[in-house]
């Protein structure tokens, strides 16, 4: 299932249409579909800003990023990794780091510094 939505200036998602197919359908043809309407939408509104919003995987980044680039839209759109998939990848890091008993804490901070830092990626990834 993939979702297409439109949010306002505010991130507040104003429009959703969602794609869906059997788990054994088509998903180059989900996606085309996708980016065919991302296209439409663009040539109405050029101005918009176009996110990919993924759970951090790499298949799915990059089957995204294959249908919908700048090559197909005539705009470069943003990558980004849904929030809270990072905060429990960081959980499982924690629990590495720190055992069973300590990551919580660990958590609360790296989610503090990833919300108000924009040095926050490369703070926690030295």
């Amino acid at each position: 299932m993939r979702d297409g939505a439109l949010h306002d200036r505010e991130g507040e998602a104003l429009h959703a249409i969602r794609y869906g197919r059997m788990p054994q359908g088509n998903v180059e043809a989900l996606c085309d579909a996708l980016a065919g309407d991302v296209a439409a939408l663009l040539r109405k509104r050029p101005h918009l800003l176009v996110v990919l919003l993924t759970d951090g995987a790499a298949e799915m980044r990059d089957r995204l990023a294959s249908h919908l680039n700048a090559e197909r839209l005539g705009v470069e759109p943003h990558q980004l990794v849904d929030f809270w998939h990072v905060i429990e990848k960081l959980g499982r890091a924690a629990q590495v780091i720190y055992g069973e008993s300590g990551p919580a804490p660990a958590v609360q901070r790296w989610k503090l510094l990833l919300c108000n830092s924009e040095r926050a990626v490369a703070s926690l990834a030295s």
